[in-house]
């Protein structure tokens, strides 16, 4: 059968548009559609949807990609289109689009995605009405969607934020009581991380403040009072442990992250809502050993300590902590904590006492001292009447090793040649040579008149986490700034560069201070 010119034109023209990935070739008078007998149906606009989709035009490729899944196709092909279909509607198109395209598919597919994507495009615009709007008629009409549970989430989150002013900043302080002078000192330093009387700085932040008064039971009411009354986004506080302690539950029992100011051990395992910023005995141990054994080479330690709470917490610490970097204890003494006179001791951890016929031989035996450094956590006027008795007794050359209660002027206030070379560590030091401390002591000292200490310096680290969470990220609810103070990495604190580890406490590289030529100064 001979075919008519024209029909063969025309055929070769629709072929070589096929092959440009034309779907239909229109001619005045005549459509021929070329489908191959393997091609299954809603194939050609599938490939025409690909090619829009490739080319930018997302918009139209959505209605070619419903002309498909309208011809019926197999259900590989069906699947594959939908997916397609769902990728457009998630996250290519505009609000104005989604609106116009949900005007055509008010109940059959693909309306469950076009409503979830409309909360969540209005969502993202801060128009919290109509999300709520679009979330509520998917939520009561598609409980069987694959993107229900996303739905359910969104519309939590909206009613947080409801809950939640996302600028409101807690702070729970001992602002009268015994503790009151380190509340005070501690909400000097948040109000200037804040910002808050800065006019440089137009800081959205609102600092809600209770007083504790150093009572773990009023700690707890002003955590509630802050969380249902206030709103606040999250709490700072409070100082001391039972306080803390108290505080650390109310919080993690509301939802707020917490970050405390305490040395109490273990708080930040209460939840993970609960964080703490501040320096504790498992830090300096760490510090003092590590230094110790890798910088001075140090293998024998000894230990002499005040029998009260703090001096027993930080024999025990430090002992662990000389065994797990394989070094070894050659010696342990207690004393009174009203005690002046160190003899009994110091000859006991030497191998002095002996019998007192040899003593009355008139022979001065010499101390065994089997040990390079000893660790004192006591305070500095105490270390500063061992450290001549050491003398006395003949124990020289030995490394002595102490926490941040010795960082004072007090210590080289009276037989300071006794302490040259001693070592022990802080979070803080006035006389940093890190141009950031320097600059935070200049401001501190123009808004407060006063010298800030390492309290001043923690809470200051603490609160200026917050402010730049807030400010700087996109923060809306509790969870979100629980999230992100779990992630921070290497903030450029003034007391060192801090990171939350697993169980929510700060970690930082605290400084390593010695006393030389009758002065503290920073080795580290």
């Amino acid at each position: 059968m001979k075919i008519p010119q024209k029909i063969l034109c025309t055929l070769c023209a629709g072929l070589m548009l096929f092959a440009a990935g034309c779907a239909v070739v229109p001619v005045k008078k005549e459509v021929i559609r070329i489908v191959p007998e393997e091609m299954p149906a809603g194939a050609i606009e599938a490939l025409t949807g690909d090619n829009l989709a490739k080319a930018g035009k997302n918009r139209a490729a959505f209605d070619w990609y419903m002309k498909s899944l309208k011809s019926g196709p197999d259900a590989s092909l069906e699947k594959s289109v939908k997916k397609k279909v769902e990728g457009i509607i998630a996250d290519k198109l505009s609000l104005h689009q989604l609106q116009e395209i949900k005007k055509g598919y008010w109940w059959r597919y693909p309306s469950g995605h076009l409503l979830y994507a409309l909360a969540r495009a209005s969502y993202d615009m801060r128009d919290i009405e109509k999300a709520t709007g679009y979330l509520d008629r998917f939520l009561s009409g598609y409980r069987s969607h694959p993107l229900f549970e996303k739905g359910e989430d969104l519309r939590r989150r909206i009613a947080a934020m409801e809950l939640v002013n996302r600028y409101a900043v807690g702070c729970v302080l001992p602002l009268t009581g015994r503790y009151a002078t380190y509340g005070s000192r501690a909400l000097d330093a948040i109000i200037l991380a804040s910002g808050v009387f800065d006019p440089d700085r137009n800081s959205p932040i609102q600092l809600l403040i209770e007083d504790s008064k150093g009572d773990p039971v009023t700690a707890r009411k002003a955590v509630r009072k802050l969380a249902d009354e206030h709103h606040v986004i999250g709490i700072i506080g409070p100082l001391g442990s039972a306080a803390a302690l108290e505080a650390a539950k109310e919080a993690q029992d509301l939802g707020v992250p917490i970050i405390t100011l305490t040395q109490r051990k273990n708080i930040a395992e209460r939840g993970d809502y609960v964080f703490r910023d501040f320096l504790t005995g498992d830090m300096q141990v760490k510090a003092l050993v590590t230094y110790s054994i890798r910088n001075l080479g140090i293998e024998n330690f000894a230990i002499l300590y005040p029998d009260d709470n703090y001096g027993t917490e930080m024999m025990a610490l430090f002992w662990d902590e000389v065994l797990r970097q394989g070094g070894q204890i050659r010696g342990v003494e207690s004393y009174s904590d009203k005690q002046t006179d160190f003899g009994r001791e110091i000859k006991s951890l030497t191998g002095l006492n002996f019998p007192e016929e040899d003593e009355a031989s008139g022979e001065n035996p010499k101390p065994t001292v089997d040990f390079d450094a000893l660790f004192i956590p006591d305070s500095y006027s105490t270390v500063s009447m061992i450290a001549p008795q050491l003398t006395f007794y003949d124990v020289i050359g030995v490394q002595l090793l102490g926490t941040s209660i010795w960082n004072s002027p007090g210590l080289l206030k009276t037989n300071s040649e006794y302490l040259e070379r001693a070592i022990f560590t802080d979070c803080f030091f006035l006389n940093s040579f890190y141009p950031e401390v320097r600059d935070f002591i200049d401001r501190f000292y123009v808004a407060c008149s006063r010298e800030p200490g390492n309290v001043e310096a923690l809470a200051y680290d603490a609160a200026g986490i917050v402010v730049k969470l807030i400010t700087e990220r996109d923060i809306e609810i509790r969870d979100d700034l629980r999230d992100s103070i779990s992630r921070i990495e290497d903030y450029p604190g003034i007391t060192g560069t801090t990171s939350f580890s697993g169980t929510g406490d700060a970690e930082k590289p605290l400084h390593m201070l010695t006393v030389m030529d009758g002065e503290i100064v920073q080795i580290r």
